[in-house]
């Protein structure tokens, strides 16, 4: 399935109010910037093909009119309007069969794009480019555009990459490299899932089943296209969900489940005959008319090969194909019917007969014996070939599998034991569920000027064994991407948090970030290529303050902290004892890696009692798709959540926060790793 990048979507009717107010102030004495924006609007919006050819093109004439006398941003403006106005003309020829024109129009809008330096505008443009020579099989010229336009999106446009990597891995596919196709199909998954694009879930859950089914990998092909049916219908999208319940009847019928093949062939003919799908209507006529076929349903295979013919006839009008179709099933019904009263009558047969078809079928027997015995023997000689390859795949899979636990023990050596977290914040928990064996999230714990040890009675003022606090570093971390990937990006960034602790002598949140974020980009600047991973952060400092010589010799009295936090994109979040709402310490909007406008942390004091509660923690509890209609989990629910158990102990909060998490979540695919932590003070 590809999809093309339309730059004036039609979304509206003429018959919109806000529509008929633009024509009416087009129509005023206002500004030709003005007017150039609204044209381009009203082209955004009209359905009319030739209402939207009108505004297009008046756009297009006040650009080219004011582009000479113009400059400055101004010119700039007037170079972009030009660019929509051709690349809205490229896309229509396009829809018209006119490719060549189409083309010419797409390199018209790339120039115009260039002069204005809007490299937007370009990705769109190569987008587009690439869908046409798709559909042209050019795939090499296509391969080159997709790539081209995936480029500038993965760097300016993160959110609008889900429909470039579903046609870039249609691409693939039709270049016969399925690996590909297959990898592409599954970042589109996972970009229309980070940006709740529930349409966008459907396609791509779609092409992988369909990528499947190619595969004739039938039962793999299944649960992903139930998958896009439940999205589709999410979406309201009811052609896709006909479509699909057409693949899922196909996928049932070649795994013999005739029942189930029929069940989604019927409601894929409702949806069908519902909102007028020709095309939709012979497909699953052909299907119906092969399923009854199968269970000798005779009569109902004749309707159904009735039914086809007729809407075939009807339109393409081919009466030559209906009566050959027509033959054939008669001669096919005919057939079958001449069998069964020659397997009756043979019952009747005297001996001599029967003996003759006997000794006839043992000839027959003889040569298709030999015959049998022929394939039997390249058939083993296949198979042994098969079984070397199996065992070789088995032993390469072990080793990947081998590796891959034993990153999980490295990965498991560089998190701070639960032990030492216990001893330092006994009121505690970390809730840590990665997505795959290994993952990106992870948390990190440091104790600096000798932070909550252990002073015996016979050195203690007190008289009495107790724990005195200093400063804990604690933090929960999200680097890019999980698995294997966002394993190796974390042993980078838990090295950077800790040389900046015990090699550069830094306590500041913000100053430790600091130092990390250079660290990180240090290490990934000796690769070759450029690198862009990173992680996000929240990192908590936590003193204990107590205000006199007679709080200190106090152990009963209550305790102040003082809080240092800083953050990169990641929340501190605070529940005051008794409070009912979250008090949220927002992050610095940049990454822990390379970024454009990059500016030193901020860090946040914030003074606690005992008895208040803080969490900090990575988006994959939030961001994780479940409940009834498959949506985020969100952090306002989060949030709720946390608030709803605040006068439980730590470790039952961690519990109820699993068993939500499982609850939500039920069986759907976890969507990327999840780490939580909470201290009581």
């Amino acid at each position: 399935l590809i999809l093309g990048f339309i730059l004036s979507l039609s979304l509206f009717s003429q018959e919109d109010p806000l529509v008929d107010s633009l024509e009416r102030l087009v129509q005023t004495d206002i500004s030709d910037t003005a007017k150039a924006r609204i044209y381009i609007e009203l082209a955004e919006m009209i359905i009319d093909e030739d209402k939207w050819t009108y505004y297009n093109e008046k756009a297009y004439q006040l650009g080219m009119e004011n582009l000479p006398m113009s400059e400055g941003g101004e010119k700039k403006f007037y170079q972009k309007i030009i660019a929509n106005a051709y690349g809205n003309k490229g896309y229509l020829s396009d829809e018209h069969g006119k490719i060549k024109e189409a083309i010419s129009y797409y390199f018209k809008s790339l120039e115009m794009y260039d002069l204005a330096g809007d490299i937007r505008g370009k990705a769109v443009i190569y987008g587009n480019l690439g869908v046409i020579y798709s559909n042209q099989k050019d795939y090499k010229e296509a391969l080159d555009y997709f790539q081209k336009s995936i480029s500038i999106k993965e760097k300016y446009m993160p959110n609008e990459l889900t429909l470039s990597y579903n046609n870039l891995g249609v691409v693939y596919e039709g270049i016969g490299d399925s690996t590909k196709a297959l990898e592409y199909y599954n970042r589109g998954l996972y970009s229309a899932i980070k940006n709740d694009e529930v349409s966008n879930i459907s396609i791509a859950f779609n092409n992988i089943g369909s990528w499947y089914f190619n595969q004739k990998e039938f039962k793999r092909a299944i649960p992903h296209l139930l998958g896009s049916i439940r999205y589709s219908n999410l979406a309201g999208d009811e052609s896709s969900t006909a479509w699909t319940m057409a693949n899922l009847s196909n996928a049932y019928l070649n795994l013999k489940m005739v029942d189930s093949a029929k069940f989604y062939a019927e409601k894929a003919l409702v949806l069908a005959n519902q909102f007028n799908y020709p095309r939709l209507i012979v497909n699953v006529y052909e299907k119906l008319y092969s399923i009854n076929y199968v269970e000798k349903n005779f009569e109902e295979a004749l309707k159904y090969r009735n039914l086809l013919i007729d809407i075939k006839d009807s339109t393409q009008s081919i009466e030559a194909q209906k009566s050959a179709l027509k033959q054939k099933l008669e001669y096919d019904y005919q057939l079958q019917q001449e069998k069964d009263d020659l397997k009756r009558a043979e019952e009747k047969k005297r001996a001599q007969q029967r003996m003759y078809f006997i000794l006839s079928g043992l000839g027959i027997s003889v040569i298709f014996g030999i015959f049998i015995f022929s394939r039997l023997r390249v058939t083993r000689k296949q198979k042994r070939i098969i079984e070397d390859q199996k065992h070789i795949v088995d032993e390469k899979n072990q080793e990947i599998m081998d590796s891959i636990a034993y990153a999980k023990r490295i990965q498991t050596a560089i998190l701070p034991p639960d032990k030492l977290i216990q001893e330092h914040l006994p009121e505690s928990f970390v809730l840590y569920k990665p997505k795959d064996i290994v993952a990106g999230d992870f948390y990190w714990l440091e104790l600096v000027d000798g932070s909550m040890y252990q002073v015996p009675s016979n050195e203690s003022k007190l008289g009495t064994d107790h724990l005195e606090l200093g400063t804990i570093l604690i933090a929960a971390a999200d680097c890019t991407g999980h698995g294997v990937p966002g394993a190796m990006v974390s042993v980078v960034c838990n090295n950077g948090l800790n040389r900046s602790v015990r090699e550069f002598g830094l306590t500041d949140p913000g100053k430790i970030l600091d130092k990390t974020r250079e660290i990180v980009i240090q290490e990934f600047e000796k690769s070759e290529e450029e690198v862009k991973d990173g992680m996000d952060i929240a990192l908590v400092a936590l003193q204990n303050e107590k205000q006199n010589e007679n709080e200190r010799n106090d152990p009963h009295s209550p305790h102040s902290f003082s809080l240092c936090y800083s953050g990169a994109h990641n929340p501190l979040w605070i529940i005051r004892k008794g409070a009912s709402e979250v008090d949220e310490i927002k992050a610095n909007k940049q990454p822990i890696g390379k970024f454009a406008q990059a500016v030193p942390f901020e860090t946040k004091e914030v003074q606690l009692n005992s008895g208040d509660t803080i969490y900090i923690f990575s988006d994959g509890y939030s961001d994780q798709f479940g409940g009834e209609k498959g949506k985020k989990f969100k952090s306002s629910n989060f949030k709720k959540l946390l608030l709803s158990i605040q006068n439980k102990p730590m470790n039952e909060q961690k519990n109820i926060l699993w068993e939500r998490f499982e609850e939500w979540q039920g069986n759907l695919e976890q969507v990327d790793d999840v780490c939580v932590i909470g201290i009581r003070l």
